[in-house]
């Protein structure tokens, strides 16, 4: 490749232009550029290393004013050809020219509006001047001027060096050839500048040699027969070959091709010291698939040697499944069925392919390229359903890939027949219900059940469920189960509705196997039941106290404690819920010594076995202090007078189902006036009732006065109020 493809000069001057190899092989590179022109490009030929590179001389250096315009080629071997735009004034700026948008073999082989014929002329032995003749036609709708003046030291000369050639016409030039020098070869390159922007070119060539006195010179053709890439009918195939000279003398070659001819060469002659590359073109005719091969000559010093070519165009052999149908089996009504099937490529040349599609076909990938004598593996994808016919036909566009990577010729519509016959699956469960009946709240439910599949088609499924309980869950959540197969479900979960729960388990069908995406709606599969209780814990009664015959049991049960309301809160107590309950205990005389108890019967009203806990709250503000119990122990604790004028025993209780035990509350009365206490029930399933005592202690000299002011001979048990 070329660092720039356009220079410009102001005035006389040398640029630099690298040419680097981007290949892991060698590059041996050629300029066909005259001598005494107003650029000079220097090295002509050479060699360029695998990834390296090398610079090229750009002088331009006008004989005269005016403005210079070239197009120069460096032709590679076994690559295309790169072109370099130059431009160049003396005097003046020098003209804006437009950069074609054709490069490569292209560019090189491209005719322009003006031409000259014919392009070149071998004199053969020419001892003596001579005068030839050639025509400039231009196609063009304008009138242009051709100027042939613009080179110097030539051995031929043009008459006259300024032509205008009409629109659509033609114009007569004359070819003053010297006289060559004995034993001599001449090639000279004709450059004839049309406007500003096209450069018209004109080769002759001679030699003084008499008949049979050339020099014999050893030149190898490389290859001695062309081959060229396969290309579409109609299209263009190019290539390079190569001619080496073996020995020290120049050579002087001409190309001569039979009389009707589809190939085209360039240059067709010239004179070489060291290697000579040729560029060739093969124009291919429209129609089927044809072989073209051609015998030519390589007249070299006079020396004819045969050179040969072969080309030839082909058309896309594709094949897809077998003989271009695909049989898909049968496919679940609205899911889709993968399938893998060959795509194999019979053609001589790489082939680009795209598929299009209906509605009920995909196919992966949907574009690519084929290698020949290559299998590509597809996956088609088919949609099942009840409206679509059983075969359904879908086209794939095939093109021919050159040797460039372009893609060239004709679209190939190749046709392809897909089988598929729609069927319905439904997956059974067996067992189809389970019941749990009476369970615990939060118990952990556990069951089984197989789900098998007596259809034709294979069941892509999506679990879903239905209820109010989304703590329980069926597992595979999705997946497959293939036709005449069975697959094992779990459906576990905790219990997390209080009362009676209907949980039902289905499935929808997916699109695909590997796709989230579901169609249709879902199928019943699996029903789960069960009714969720909480353990419930109930005070039963009064069992026995000791404060006195003026409080009876029932006194202690009703007005004191407020067991219904407490046990009401027991009972209606939900899940991760507290609730609260405020009871009192007989009011008495303050003696810290003297204990005061009340034994209560704790029992469990429900089917499960439960537990039950009591913490202590701290409802006083006493904090904690350090105690000392010795010399050499010491430690802080509360030394709160409010603690023991209630304690409540046992602190943890178990409780099977149906079962009670006794609870003691233990009163001293060290505190007068109210001291407020507490305990927190903790149930199961982190239930928490808030157990709240009042504990009011009678100051004595307060109930001196109180006895003093209203004497009484006999107090009545059953009238007596208690003190507030």
């Amino acid at each position: 490749m070329l660092s720039v493809n356009r220079l410009q000069f102001g005035g006389r001057g040398e640029r630099k232009v690298e040419l680097r190899n981007a290949s892991p092989t060698s590059a041996r590179f050629q300029i066909h550029h005259p001598e005494g022109d107003a650029f000079q490009v220097r090295p002509l030929e050479g060699v360029v290393a695998p990834h390296g590179y090398a610079f090229l001389s750009v002088r331009f250096s006008p004989p005269r004013g005016g403005v210079f315009v070239r197009k120069i080629f460096c032709l590679v071997w076994n690559c295309e050809p790169l072109m370099l735009h130059l431009a160049g004034g003396e005097g003046v700026g020098p003209s804006p020219t437009p950069i074609d948008e054709l490069c490569g073999f292209a560019a090189y082989f491209e005719e322009g509006a003006v031409t000259v014929e014919p392009p070149s002329f071998d004199v053969g032995f020419a001892p003596t001047p001579s005068t030839l003749l050639a025509n400039i036609s231009n196609q063009s709708a304008k009138t242009v001027q051709v100027d042939w003046r613009q080179q110097t030291g030539g051995r031929v000369v043009v008459a006259p060096p300024t032509v205008e050639v009409p629109p659509l016409g033609r114009q007569q030039i004359q070819l003053q050839l010297a006289a060559a020098a004995p034993y001599g070869l001449l090639h000279e390159t004709l450059l004839g500048q049309v406007d500003a922007a096209t450069c018209l070119s004109l080769y002759v060539q001679a030699h003084s040699f008499p008949a049979n006195q050339q020099w014999i010179s050893h030149v190898q053709l490389l290859p001695e027969t062309v081959y060229w890439p396969p290309c579409a009918p109609g299209d263009v195939a190019n290539t390079t070959f190569l001619m080496r000279n073996r020995s020290h003398l120049p050579v002087q070659f001409r190309l001569e091709s039979p009389k009707a001819t589809n190939i085209r060469v360039k240059p067709r002659m010239g004179v070489f010291r060291h290697w000579q590359i040729v560029a060739v073109r093969l124009q291919t005719e429209q129609g089927a698939a044809k072989a073209y091969m051609e015998a030519w000559q390589v007249v070299v010093n006079g020396r004819a040697l045969p050179l040969y070519f072969h080309g030839l165009t082909c058309v896309p052999r594709v094949e897809i499944g077998r003989g271009n149908r695909i049989d898909a089996g049968a496919v679940q009504d609205g899911s889709q069925k993968e399938v893998e099937v060959p795509m194999r490529n019979s053609s001589l040349c790489p082939v680009d392919f795209q598929f299009q599609l209906g509605k009920m076909v995909g196919v992966s990938p949907m574009t690519g390229r084929l290698p020949p004598n290559e299998t590509l593996t597809l996956v088609v994808k088919v949609t099942g359903s009840q409206c679509a016919p059983t075969t359904e036909r879908f086209h794939c566009l095939l093109r021919i890939v050159d040797a460039s990577g372009a893609v060239t010729g004709h679209s190939h519509d190749l046709p392809v027949d897909i089988v598929a016959e729609c069927s319905y699956s439904q997956l059974c469960a067996c067992p189809s219900s389970e019941d749990f009946g009476r369970v615990p709240f939060g118990h952990r439910l556990k069951c089984q059940f197989d789900a098998s599949n007596f259809g034709n088609t294979a069941v892509y499924f999506q679990a879903c469920q239905s209820g109010e309980d989304k703590n329980i869950h069926i597992r595979p959540s999705f997946g497959e189960v293939k036709a005449r197969e069975s697959q094992r479900f779990m459906v576990g979960g905790v219990a997390s509705i209080v009362g009676g729960a209907t949980l039902s388990f289905g499935y929808y069908n997916r699109l695909v196997k590997d796709s989230p995406l579901v169609t249709g709606t879902p199928t019943a599969l699996f029903t789960l039941r069960y009714e969720a209780e909480f353990p419930i814990v109930q005070i039963e009664g009064v069992v026995e106290h000791n404060f006195g015959a003026l409080f009876a049991r029932r006194d202690l049960y009703e007005a004191y404690l407020g067991v219904a309301a407490l046990n009401h809160a027991l009972r209606h107590v939900a899940n991760d819920q507290t609730l609260e309950h405020r009871s009192r205990l007989p009011e008495l005389p303050v003696d810290g010594e003297q204990e005061f108890w009340a034994r209560l019967t704790l029992g469990n009203v429900s089917d499960f076995d439960t537990d039950v806990t009591l913490k202590r709250l701290k409802l006083c503000d006493c904090t904690m202090q350090e105690i000392s119990g010795g010399l050499s122990k010491r430690g802080r604790g509360f030394q709160c007078p409010h603690r023991p004028a209630l304690s409540i025993t046992p602190l943890a209780l178990s409780l099977p189902a149906g079962a009670s035990k006794v609870v003691n509350i233990v009163v001293k009365y060290g505190v007068a006036g109210a001291t407020p206490l507490g305990f927190a029930l903790r149930l199961s399933n982190n239930r928490t009732v808030l157990w709240h005592f009042e504990v009011y202690g009678v100051d004595g000299s307060a109930l001196q006065w109180l006895l003093v002011v209203n004497p009484v001979d006999e107090i009545q048990p059953q009238t007596r109020k208690p003190l507030l």
